[in-house]
Parts: structure tokens; C-alpha cells; sequence
């Protein structure tokens, strides 16, 4: 675990109350005690955000931390309505000082995966040389710059169906079996405080996009759908939501824009 060193000064001062907008970078620079590859960070990265659950809060939750701190195609204003759908208070609006759910829980994440340190190593990659021509490809070349083009590969001649064959064939039909496709009902969140609305007899086939509009449309709401998360990851819109780890009773957040 990287011990920060925070620029400006360590102390800062407690949270107190209140719900600030949510800002994306710390306000203080870093140094890590030893200079890091980004390899090494990205690493300390992934060991926080998995080992993390384990200690306090709820695992959907820092999976929701995590989608708001690593997604970059998410804007300022979805990943605020994110933190919103959930109840969190972020008494400074910046991660590193904690937000709270609902019951009080506080969620911290430390300041290397909020941003890079100030001694991180750049490791330059050199492109490998090319590879050497074969001999075939000499051979061709060389034919080409005197003036002479490689010979072509032998041509294939089709096989001729036989007509008497084609003739005496049986066709067989198999008539098209008729199943039910199986229903879903789910919940759906939405961002912004827009509430809740629950869907009942959803195809399994339909996709995550269909599925959050139809619940925009039950809910009378208007807007289009912008990202759809489920136990804190984005969802695929031209994918079922089953598919994509979607389980009975668990809610599917949806982003209004």
C-alpha cells in the first residue's frame, strides 16, 4: 500500500455536514515515498478497489466508486446523478475525504487512484524493427522491379452439380417450433432524484436500452438514457441485462440526460 505524501501540508480539516458537488481531482499534488512505474500504480490501483469491500460498506457501492473515478466517458453531470441515485454525501465533494450512504457508512479512497504522483516513472516503448522479407517475397519483388509479373495460381474449376441427382432430391421441411420467451421484472433507478419505477414481463431479449426506456416511458419521464450501470459497472445498451451479470432484485441505475 503506497503511504502519500500530500503537498501544501498533511492536515485537513474534518468534513462538516452537508453535501458538496462532487469534484473528480484532489486539490493537493502527491509524492509517492519511492518513484512508481504506471505498471506499479495501476496495480496498487487494482489491489485497493478489489480489496476494499472487504473491510466496510457495501461491495455495490465502491464498485460504483470506482466506475465514477476510472470511467472517462462519463461526464461531471452523470457521475454526480450516480452518487445522488445512491444517497451519498460527499461533505467535500471530493472522494478523498469520504462519502457517506445512507446509513453512515464512510467510503474513503486514497488519493493514487484519484491521481498520479508527481515522480511517476515514464517508461518510453520503442517499436520493434520490421521483419525481414521472405523469399518468396524477394522472388516477387525482384520480378516486379524487371518488369515481370509473378506467375498466378493455378485456377479451380467449380464441380458441375449433376442434374439427375438434383432432380431425384427430397426436400424436407421441419415445421418451427413456437416457445415462450421468458420475462424479467426488474427495478429501475434513476439519476438526478427521479425516483424509481418497477417493470413486470420484460423479454429476456430485450436489451438494456430498450429496457431503460421503456421504464422512462412508464415513468412519464423526459430525456434519453445516457449510461446504465447494474452492481456498479456499465452496462452494454445493445446487450441483455442478464447477460451482463443483471440478477433477481437487483436494481439497474439509469442515467437521465
Amino acid at each position: 500500500m503506497v503511504k502519500d505524501t500530500i503537498h501544501e501540508g498533511d492536515e485537513r480539516e474534518p468534513p462538516i455536514g452537508g453535501n458538496r458537488p462532487y469534484h473528480p481531482h484532489p486539490n493537493k499534488s502527491w509524492t509517492s515515498p519511492l518513484p512508481l512505474s504506471l505498471p506499479d500504480l495501476l496495480h496498487q490501483r487494482l489491489a485497493f478497489w478489489e480489496t476494499a469491500p472487504t473491510y466496510e460498506g457495501r461491495e455495490h457501492i465502491w464498485r460504483l466508486l470506482r466506475v465514477v473515478v476510472e470511467d472517462a466517458e462519463l461526464s461531471l453531470s452523470e457521475k454526480q446523478g450516480m452518487l445522488d441515485a445512491e444517497g451519498l454525501v460527499l461533505p467535500t465533494g471530493g472522494l478523498l475525504d469520504g462519502a457517506y450512504d445512507r446509513t453512515g457508512v464512510r467510503y474513503q479512497v486514497p488519493v493514487y487512484c484519484l491521481a498520479e504522483p508527481t515522480n511517476l516513472v515514464v517508461e518510453v516503448v520503442r517499436a520493434p524493427p520490421p521483419p525481414a522479407a521472405s523469399p518468396t517475397q524477394t522472388q516477387a519483388s525482384s520480378q516486379t522491379s524487371a518488369g515481370t509479373s509473378p506467375s498466378p495460381p493455378p485456377s479451380l474449376t467449380k464441380p458441375t452439380p449433376n442434374p439427375t441427382l438434383l432432380a431425384s432430391a427430397t426436400v424436407i421441411t421441419t415445421p418451427a417450433l413456437t416457445t415462450s420467451i421468458p420475462t424479467i421484472t426488474l427495478t429501475i433507478r434513476f439519476s438526478n432524484s427521479l425516483g424509481d419505477t418497477t417493470l413486470t414481463n420484460i423479454p429476456e431479449t430485450y436489451t438494456a436500452t430498450q429496457i431503460a426506456e421503456a421504464a422512462l416511458a412508464q415513468k412519464g419521464l423526459e430525456g434519453r438514457v445516457g449510461a446504465i450501470l447494474c452492481l456498479g459497472r456499465r452496462m452494454e445498451g445493445g446487450r441483455g441485462v442478464r447477460e451482463q451479470g443483471w440478477r433477481d432484485g437487483v436494481v439497474v441505475q439509469v442515467m437521465v440526460v
